[in-house]
């Protein structure tokens, strides 16, 4: 989910994950996706990739996972089988 503004200078996304360190939306990573055991898991990994990289959260979960980010970027995880169409 993604709320539009419109201001001075145009459009602005702002994503509804609050970064708690700040009080403000998360601004690098702006879509992430993962596979796990359950959806309870995959919905809290989605939501942790958000601040952190997959490879600190791999030694503690077994899941696959791509985070887009704003530049248009992505980090896919090795074992990633589904397929990107950018």
């Amino acid at each position: 989910m993604h709320r539009h503004l419109t201001g001075e200078r145009g459009v602005m996304v702002f994503i509804h994950i609050i970064d708690a360190r700040v009080g403000l939306p998360v601004r690098d990573v702006i879509a992430t996706w993962v596979v796990a055991k359950n959806a309870l898991l995959a919905d809290g990994l989605a939501t942790a990739l958000f601040f952190t990289s997959a490879d600190k959260l791999k030694g503690y979960f077994q899941f696959s996972s791509v985070r887009m980010f704003t530049d248009n970027t992505i980090e896919k995880s090795k074992n990633f089988r589904g397929e990107l169409f950018l």
